[in-house]
């Protein structure tokens, strides 16, 4: 059974994501911090940071986000979360949309967006 908060939480969400010529900018794995005027998503926080489990699919539609913003979140999920997150980004963000990750293992982010190199950096490599 989903929580109340939850519930709550996504409705204020899909309210947001409804506002006319609103430019709609994702924070993931913000903890307490998530920029002004961005969507924070983290497993918890402030009540300005709607709760999601970042290994799940994102309780966003399709092409509804202009940014991404992944700061220092990424290096605490294993290859394959990374690339299922990634692939959710994708499909939020808008024609057009940016995506900005910062981590310590780039190497291993770069892997993982280079298709050739996906199958080797799941396999425990760096492409």
């Amino acid at each position: 059974m989903i929580a109340m908060n939850t519930l709550v939480s996504r409705w204020r969400l899909g309210r947001m994501l409804r506002r006319p010529n609103n430019s709609v900018d994702i924070s993931l794995g913000c903890g307490d911090d998530s920029y002004g005027g961005w969507i924070g998503l983290d497993l918890g926080g402030p009540p300005s940071v709607y709760p999601v489990d970042l290994r799940e699919p994102l309780p966003l539609p399709t092409r509804s986000a202009d940014g991404v913003i992944a700061e220092h979140v990424l290096e605490h999920f294993s290859p394959e979360q990374i690339t299922a997150l990634l692939m959710e980004c994708h499909r939020i963000l808008k024609p057009g949309g940016r995506i900005r990750v910062s981590c310590p293992d780039g190497q291993l982010i770069n892997a993982l967006l280079t298709p050739l190199n996906r199958q080797s950096a799941l396999a425990g490599g760096r492409g």
